[in-house]
């Protein structure tokens, strides 16, 4: 007869509580106040917290971040000023716009700020 050892389940322990709880707590940050884009002024306070309900509402961290990840885009560089020869500057191939969902809009882009302190992450 051999003895099989039973695990303890993985839900619910005391430790994870804490991980739960730094995940549910986000809160909306401070406004970025960019002249360009003017996220905080486009975006309603109760649009702002139905984001962030939704984004607290997320069961772990990793859903959390692929949420975030799938607001990000990536574009390429379509043109080039020359301003600095090729081996002093320092170039990069990609820009990113950030995207918040809202209701009466599919979605608004916002800048870096605005997005870190829409949904309370730090950079």
């Amino acid at each position: 007869m051999e003895s099989e050892s039973k695990e303890r389940q993985k839900h619910g322990r005391v430790s994870d509580a804490p991980k739960k709880m730094r995940n549910q707590t986000h809160e909306t940050g401070k406004n970025c106040v960019c002249s360009r884009l003017k996220c905080f002024e486009k975006i309603s306070k109760s649009e702002r917290q139905t984001n962030i309900k939704h984004f607290n509402g997320l069961s772990n961290r990793d859903s959390q971040n692929s949420h975030l990840s799938g607001l990000m885009k990536v574009n390429f560089i379509k043109l080039r000023r020359s301003r600095k020869d090729q081996d002093e500057s320092d170039l990069s191939n990609h820009s990113y716009t950030y995207n918040v969902p809202i209701k009466r809009v599919q979605e608004e882009s916002i800048c870096y700020k605005g997005f870190i302190a829409l949904h309370s992450i730090t950079p």
